[in-house]
C-alpha cells in the first residue's frame, strides 16, 4: 500500500447500482448498451458518472471512460497488471481506503475495514464497528468479521475475514461471505479460499477471492482477484 497519505472528509467510493452475487447465483447480464451522450441524457450510465465524479475525475475524462465501457472495453481500474498514475490513502474512522487513478481516467478504491481509534486503544477490549471487532492482549491483536472491498466502475468484490497478529506471525482464522457486484457485464460466482493460514518468513498469510468478469458485448474479459494478506506487523489487501 502506498505511503502517501491524504485524509479525506468523505468516502470517495460510491457503490454502483448493480446486481449482487452472493453464494447462490452468478450475475448474468446481457445489456446491449448504446454509447452515452451525457450523464444528463443517459440515466443508465448515471452510476458510473457519479462514481467518477465522487472521485474527482473531470467531466471530459468521465465521458471518455464511459464511452470506453459502452464500447465493451474494460477500463484500466479492473486490470490487475495496470500501474496507476496517482495513488493516495483516505484514513476514515472505520476504514482505510487506497484510491488508485489510472491513465485512462478510471479509478479503483480498495476499502479495508478497521475499528476506530477508541477500539484500538490499549485495554479497550472488544468493540463492534459495523461488524468489525478488535481485541488485544500482551503481544497479540485479534480482528474479527472485518470487510475487505475493492470498488471499480464495473465491479465490486468483497468478503469478510478474521485474522490475528503477534510478534512471530500473522494468521487468518476465517474468510467468508464472498460477493461480486457487477455492472454493464457479467461476473461468475466468486470462490474464496484461505491459501495460507499462517505467515512464514517472507510469505504472508493469504485469503483470496476470485471471479471472472465479461463485458456486456462479450468481447473483453478479466480475472477479478481480492486478497487479504497478513504478517506479524500488518494486514493489507490487494487485487491480485
Amino acid at each position: 500500500m502506498s505511503q502517501r497519505t491524504a485524509t479525506k472528509s468523505r468516502i470517495a467510493s460510491r457503490t454502483l447500482a448493480a446486481v449482487s452475487v452472493g453464494a447462490v447465483l452468478p450475475v448474468l447480464l446481457s445489456l446491449g448498451l448504446a454509447a452515452p451522450a451525457s450523464a444528463e441524457t443517459d440515466p443508465e450510465w448515471a452510476p458510473v458518472f457519479e462514481y467518477l465524479s465522487a472521485n474527482g475525475v473531470p467531466q471530459a475524462t468521465q465521458d471518455e471512460v464511459v464511452a470506453k465501457i459502452a464500447a465493451g472495453e474494460i477500463p484500466e481500474s479492473l486490470r490487475a497488471s495496470t500501474v496507476p498514475v496517482e495513488t493516495y490513502e483516505e484514513l476514515l474512522p472505520t476504514s482505510h481506503n487506497l484510491v488508485e487513478k489510472f491513465s485512462d481516467g478510471s479509478v479503483r478504491v480498495t476499502e479495508f475495514e478497521v475499528p476506530d481509534e477508541e477500539a484500538l486503544a490499549p485495554g479497550a477490549g472488544a468493540r463492534a464497528i459495523t461488524g468489525c471487532t478488535y481485541t488485544t492482549g500482551t503481544g497479540y491483536s485479534n480482528y474479527a468479521n472485518c470487510s475487505v472491498n475493492i470498488v471499480t466502475e464495473l465491479a465490486t468484490t468483497k468478503f469478510k475475514a478474521s485474522y490475528s497478529r503477534n510478534a512471530q506471525f500473522g494468521q487468518i482464522t476465517a474468510a467468508s461471505t464472498p460477493q461480486v457486484v457487477a455492472s454493464y457485464g457479467s461476473a461468475t460466482l466468486p470462490t474464496l479460499s484461505v491459501i495460507r493460514a499462517k505467515s512464514s518468513g517472507s510469505l504472508e498469510a493469504l485469503a483470496q477471492l476470485h471471479s471472472y468478469y465479461t463485458s456486456h458485448t462479450g468481447t473483453s474479459s478479466e480475472d477479478l482477484y481480492l486478497s487479504l494478506r497478513v504478517n506479524a506487523s500488518t494486514a493489507w489487501s490487494t487485487n491480485y
